[in-house]
């Protein structure tokens, strides 16, 4: 006869079960294996969980085998042949990698079926295990698959097989402690600076917990051993979001929709902001077609949701002095303050004068301010300028300085944009076919319009305000965006409009960040800051979050954002603040002069604390890099060429040390690096100060 305990763990598959089967077919995930499976050696009952998910091919290699992964358009196959919303399964017989690009989630398992690695793309197929890579909504799916999970393929009828039991839940957590001593091992033979007793402290503690669950579940005493294995992965998190680098130095901002009603509110979530080490809020000015502030511009007054509370200057005051710099977010030609809505004379339309955007797939209604139109043109830099001249803010963020995305959209026909262009080439826009002849022109001319928009702002912004930075959020996609929206930032980055970019890498793979800040650096340049957005509204995995930040850290970024405060209170700021936050940071972008002192003053620590007691550099010739360091900062008062040259000399030094491990070497390089590159963006920008 069955325990209460066994009663209890059947509810709880059979619930998974419930849950997963819901799922429209062929949507869930993982597995595969190089034998099938059938019926026999698959049971469902008190102890093992199976679901079932069809899988659209395996080892594909030409259109016939999968005809969903090729691209028509261009008569080849979308890298390794895995297609929109697709999973497949991919064993040694395809290659060496699954071949797939960034875009796309994936699971290997091992050669007993074990799922034993998860995430990524393009992964490496193991010679006797096999990879289940997924797309789009299917990727979504695979991602709710654990480590441990036992995986078979079913040919006859084309399905994957998840197969869950108690014992699973051990191997998750074996794996996962395996991979954090790993990861521990590394980040200590790599010189790493990161709170390594509390890394050795939560291993060992998850360690002892793995045991006890271990004896828990050999005696039957199921509910013992799920809880025992929670406190166990608890401690491993613990000891992995602790196992990062924390910078002294970068930006680490968050963007905000403000719905506080009293002072109190305010302070209460900046303390929370300060907890989470966060230094620089972007502060949403306009929703709910009206302002956050007293506006005296008609069309847009204050939202009477805050009862004559200014939320603003709340912000502003209570943030200053918490040593938080705020910035006026503002959504440029779609506000969301009413004014395009109530307005259709100052609204963009679409081809046949639908009056704004239809989002997909719902085509929820998103109304636009025309850039062609002279009065809403005026409306948007008076709003500005109201900020600009009532409040002490810190900065000023462009948003949605573009056109909708003419994929889904193409507008701008609005009359008055229409007899410009007319007058200007001869043609009416409507007679235009996309990218027929003629469309680059009314591109371009759209694009033009933009460009001027950014140009006026800034310099309105900092006749103003000369000390404010200029920020803008834009699109990734930055080779593309200036076909699908109008919006070109290579443009006003060199010509100096503006001086902190953040594209809006809202994607859930760690390995698309990667792309992502690599062309983001390549448009920045020498010209402007960087910081990557971050997207915590898309309920990421926190691990993949954390791991976000460090890919754009070891890209050079000077910092991150998160999209927005309320996702990122769930839980992922308190695991930023473990690891990646856990010092607080110097905003280089407002404190440039400020941020190269902390920065050298922590390498210098490191040097002494890490590097020479661990052997990585001889005592003499780190003395001789600290020295270097020195002549930087007692130059720091004077104009950044001459500091840089006092950077460059640093650089030269380390390059030529002897009798130093390469990995302390690299460290030292990517330090000063960082420095000189604050210096030369500061100045640059015009913000070394």
């Amino acid at each position: 006869m069955r325990s209460s305990k066994f009663k209890h763990l059947a509810s709880i598959f059979l619930a998974l079960f419930l849950l997963l089967s819901i799922v429209p077919a062929g949507a869930e995930s993982p597995a595969e294996a190089k034998n099938s499976s059938g019926n026999d050696n698959l049971r469902s009952d008190a102890q093992t969980s199976e679901v079932r998910i069809a899988y659209d091919a395996m080892n594909p290699r030409t259109k016939e085998d999968n005809p969903g992964g090729w691209d028509n358009a261009n008569n080849v196959p979308y890298p390794g042949f895995r297609g929109t919303d697709q999973l497949l399964v991919y064993t040694r017989e395809f290659g060496e990698r699954t071949g797939t690009n960034d875009w796309g989630y994936e699971v290997t398992m091992d050669g007993e079926g074990t799922i034993v690695s998860l995430g990524g793309n393009n992964s490496v197929i193991p010679d006797s295990g096999f990879v289940v890579s997924a797309h789009g909504t299917k990727a979504a799916q695979l991602r709710t698959a654990a480590l441990g999970t036992k995986v078979v393929i079913d040919q006859e009828k084309k399905e994957v097989v998840l197969i869950q039991s108690p014992e699973t839940y051990i191997r998750e957590a074996e794996l996962l402690l395996s991979e954090e001593q790993e990861r521990y091992e590394k980040a200590v033979k790599g010189f790493q600076d990161f709170d390594r007793i509390s890394v050795r402290k939560n291993l060992k503690k998850a360690e002892t917990l793995l045991e006890k669950a271990r004896m828990a579940l050999s005696q039957g005493h199921i509910e013992d051993m799920q809880k025992l294995i929670e406190q166990s992965k608890n401690a491993i998190d613990h000891a992995r979001f602790a196992n990062y680098e924390s910078k002294s130095a970068e930006v680490r901002g968050v963007w905000i929709r403000p719905k506080e009603k009293s002072l109190a509110e305010v302070k209460n979530h900046i303390a929370r902001l300060k907890s989470y080490r966060i230094n620089t809020i972007f502060l949403e000015t306009h929703y709910n077609e009206h302002s956050v502030y007293p506006s005296e511009i008609e069309g847009q007054e204050m939202d009477p949701y805050f009862n004559g509370f200014d939320v603003l200057d709340a912000y502003i005051d209570v943030a200053h002095r918490e040593g938080m710099s705020v910035h006026a977010w503002t959504k440029v030609f779609m506000p969301e303050n009413g004014l395009a809505k109530n307005n259709p004379d100052l609204a963009m339309t679409q081809r046949d004068g639908t009056p704004y955007e239809a989002t997909p797939p719902d085509g929820v209604p998103f109304y636009w301010l025309s850039p062609a139109n002279p009065k809403a043109r005026d409306l948007i830099r008076r709003t500005y300028a109201e900020l600009a001249e009532n409040y002490d803010l810190d900065g000023y963020q462009y948003d949605y300085i573009r056109y909708p995305d003419n994929r889904y959209n193409d507008m701008g026909y609005e009359p008055i944009a229409r007899e410009r262009f007319q007058a200007e080439y001869g043609i009416d826009p409507l007679d235009i076919k996309m990218e027929g002849e003629h469309w680059e022109e009314w591109r371009q001319f759209r694009e033009n319009l933009v460009n001027s928009m950014v140009q006026e702002l800034t310099d309105m912004l900092h006749e103003i305000n000369p000390d404010a930075v200029i920020s803008t959020s834009v699109a990734y996609d930055f080779p593309n965006t200036p076909q699908t929206h109008m919006q070109n930032p290579k443009n006003w980055v060199q010509n100096g409009y503006i001086d902190l970019l953040l594209p809006m890498a809202y994607v859930e793979n760690p390995g698309a960040i990667k792309t992502i800040c690599d062309n983001a650096a390549g448009l920045a340049g020498e010209q402007s800051f960087r910081a990557t957005g971050l997207g915590e509204f898309m309920k990421i995995k926190d691990r993949d979050l954390v791991e976000q930040a460090s890919v754009s850290n070891q890209s050079g970024a000077e910092g991150t954002a998160h999209f927005e405060f309320e996702a990122l209170s769930l839980g992922y700021g308190d695991k930023l603040a473990q690891g990646i936050y856990r010092k607080d940071a110097v905003s280089p972008v407002e404190h440039p002069k400020e941020s190269v002192k902390v920065l050298i003053a922590d390498l210098k620590r490191k040097i002494d604390t890490i590097y020479v007691p661990e052997k990585g550099i001889q005592n003499g010739q780190a003395q001789k890099i600290k020295a270097a360091l020195n002549q930087i900062v007692k130059k720091l008062n004077d104009r950044p060429e001459k500091i840089m040259n006092k950077t460059d000399k640093a650089l030269n030094k380390i390059k030529t040390i002897k009798h130093t491990d390469p990995i302390v070497q690299d460290h030292l390089l990517d330090n000063v690096t960082y420095i000189r590159n604050i210096l030369i963006h500061s100045n640059n920008t015009g913000l070394w100060k």
